[in-house]
This record gives structure tokens, sequence and C-alpha cells, in this order.
């Protein structure tokens, strides 16, 4: 049995200055929804990272997960 789960994080950074735009595309939040609109840009994307999410973390049988 696991009694802890760790996450490491990368800093998003951005070498230009004037498009520092960060999309975040999944709630994380015991909620697994895109966390855009259905008729907003990239809506399409979040849709298919939240489904490779599931599937990854059902392959593994929870032994691993990914985070946005």
């Amino acid at each position: 049995m696991f009694l802890a789960v760790y996450l490491l994080e990368e800093q998003v950074t951005f070498n230009t200055t004037g498009n520092e735009t960060f999309t975040k595309f999944i709630h994380h939040n015991l909620d697994y929804r895109p966390s855009l609109n259905e008729d907003a840009y990239g809506y399409d994307l979040a849709i298919f990272l939240t489904f490779t999410q599931h599937v990854q973390y059902a392959k593994t049988e929870g032994l691993a997960f990914i985070s946005d």
C-alpha cells in the first residue's frame, strides 16, 4: 500500500516578452473535466488530454498519474 504521492512540477517560464499566455486545460479538483468552454479555442485538445490522462491512470492501475 502506498502512503504518499509526490508530484514534481516544472516552473513555466517565457523566453519572449508580450506572448506570456498559459492555458490550463484540466482542473484537478476531483472533477476531471476540461477547464475550457466547449466553444473555446483548445477545447478539443483539452478533451484529448483528459482522455489520455484517464487511460494512463487506468492502465497503470493508479501507480502513475499525469498532471497538467
